[in-house]
């Protein structure tokens, strides 16, 4: 119908919900908070939403029907979402997304809205919008997002301070002349400074084997280091 929002009767209304009767029978006996639109009036207005629906949104039934689903919009809703579902449904197709969506009280809640268009004789007479609260959810997917944030950050953190550690350590060793080696238990590779090298009699390139090192340099470096490489 080709009409203004503020002409459409509550006559207009009750027939368009009349010729809905198979959807409001489906809607009606389900717990999932759900709403028929007939996109045949001008802008697409609630010709019909369950007990569900009503009792999530906190609104009356007649102050819902003749409402466009954006009347449970708000400030903070966002605004690409609102577009992909816009686009979505101009398109006649099928979309689900989650939208900040607000009660009668002014409470806010996460509304996993998933519509779908009804056809017949190849036309959309309708669309059944289903409606689901995932805050909790969401807050939980938040609040493990924020704590594994925490984590690399601690991570990051100790790495630096055992970089800067190793580091401090090695320029004393350098300073007392004193040779350090370490060796990775599980691959049996030994690394050598070349201080230790230059103590066991070797050159500073040449690749020092541990049996060298073991049988060289443990009764004359005054201090070698031992770290047991773990894989996660």
């Amino acid at each position: 119908m080709d009409i203004k929002q503020d002409q459409v009767t509550a006559d207009e209304l009750k027939r368009s919900l009349a010729a809905a009767g198979p959807f409001v029978a489906m809607v009606n006996a389900t717990r999932t908070p759900m709403v028929v639109t007939n996109p045949r009036l001008t802008d697409n207005p609630i010709v019909y939403a369950n007990a569900a629906f009503i009792a999530m949104s906190g609104y009356a039934e007649n102050e819902i029907v003749g409402q466009n689903c954006r009347f449970l919009q708000g400030e903070a809703t966002d605004p690409a979402s609102v577009d992909r579902l816009r686009t979505a449904i101009a398109a006649n197709e099928e979309i689900e997304v989650d939208l900040l969506n607000y009660r009668k009280d002014g409470s806010s809640f996460w509304n996993r809205l998933l519509v779908s268009p009804v056809f017949e004789d190849g036309c959309v007479t309708y669309f059944v919008a289903s409606q689901q609260d995932v805050t909790l959810e969401l807050e939980e997917l938040a609040a493990i997002e924020r704590r594994k944030a925490d984590l690399e950050r601690e991570v990051a953190e100790r790495t630096a301070e055992l970089d800067a550690s190793e580091q401090s350590l090695r320029l004393a060793l350098e300073a007392g002349k004193l040779g350090i080696w370490t060796i990775d238990l599980h691959t049996g590779e030994l690394t050598a400074s070349a201080e230790c090298k230059s103590i066991c009699g070797e050159h500073p390139t040449t690749p020092l084997p541990w049996t060298t090192c073991g049988k060289r340099s443990i009764p004359r470096i005054a201090f070698c280091r031992l770290r047991r490489s773990i894989k996660l």
